[in-house]
């Protein structure tokens, strides 16, 4: 399998975690939803995928508005984590997301590709 074929298998994964991450979230299945949302992430971050990255924080800061707007009691919500004197899961989300999509870009710019395995 070709590195090509290898990544479109990977990004089809990506695009079920974020369609998991859209339905639990709508049937109120919020911690699964995250975790969706959380392994969708790493796939991203694995392929240094710019826009997948970016999707990702967009989704993490729609989450957090709704939490923020609709369920201010919840655990996701900014409400509860001043409350409790922590950070929001989503906006690190956000904020990873978007720190290595910087990383990703600053990479393809300044660094030099690596041979491949067999090459070693």
């Amino acid at each position: 399998m070709s590195q090509t074929e290898d990544n479109d298998d990977i990004e089809k994964i990506y695009d079920q975690l974020m369609a998991l991450n859209r339905e639990t979230f709508a049937k109120g299945h919020f911690e699964a939803s995250y975790h969706a949302l959380v392994s969708a992430f790493y796939i991203a971050s694995s392929l240094q995928a710019d826009k997948l990255l970016s999707l990702i924080a967009q989704r993490a800061q729609e989450q957090l508005w709704w939490f923020d707007h609709y369920a201010e009691e919840h655990p996701f919500s900014s409400a509860s984590a001043t409350k409790h004197e922590r950070e929001n899961l989503y906006t690190n989300l956000a904020e990873q997301a978007q720190t290595q999509r910087r990383k990703a870009e600053w990479d393809r710019k300044y660094r030099k590709p690596s041979a491949p395995l067999e090459e070693q």
